[in-house]
């Protein structure tokens, strides 16, 4: 754990967004989508815009393989993450999109992908069936900047504590459908 809360700190340094927490189902397994990663997110909102940004945690080097958060689709302070294939990943680096509307964008297509500190990866593990808890939590904050007469945006990352760990399984595991998976213990 000391290996992600050094790397996370070292992130966290550099980034933003919005919160609006949907209902609180979870998909059931189904054929084609056997897998489930939680993300979760905490947000503070003290502005209106139609603008934010999304974090994507870029998997195995390829920045079409990642773990998305983007907190207007989350699910009980959680993004639900179920097209990530079954399989053993380390979490190599970051990506900061900008959103709004429900779209995706950056310029030029994608951001760039930031790597973790030092080069180092986080293990992630998704087996069919199973549900895992993302070991880190992105924490957006989006406030009005009078002097500047726009919104910023900051986005803070940190890995989860043992008490933190705790309420997230407790609230994942009171989502509708969540005894249709196995909960994952690789944290």
């Amino acid at each position: 754990m000391n290996k992600i809360r050094s790397i996370v700190s070292a992130i966290a340094m550099s980034i933003g967004v919005v919160l609006l927490v949907g209902c609180k189902s979870l998909p059931q397994p189904e054929e084609g989508y056997e897998t489930l990663v939680l993300a979760p997110f905490e947000a503070n909102i003290k502005a209106k815009t139609n603008g934010y940004l999304v974090t994507h945690f870029i998997l195995n080097n390829d920045p079409n393989l990642s773990i998305l958060i983007d907190p207007p689709s989350g699910v009980n302070d959680f993004n639900v993450n179920d097209t990530i294939p079954a399989g053993e990943y380390e979490v190599t680096g970051y990506r900061i999109d900008a959103a709004s509307r429900n779209r995706i964008r950056a310029s030029g297509g994608k951001g760039k992908v930031y790597p973790l500190q030092d080069g180092k990866t986080i293990p992630l593990i998704v087996k069919n069936g199973e549900m895992t808890i993302f070991p880190i939590t992105v924490e957006y904050e989006l406030k009005h900047d009078k002097d500047a007469g726009r919104v910023r945006t900051h986005i803070d990352f940190h890995a989860q504590d043992s008490e933190e760990r705790e309420e997230l399984i407790k609230r994942a595991l009171e989502m509708e459908n969540a005894d249709k998976w196995v909960l994952s213990n690789q944290y």
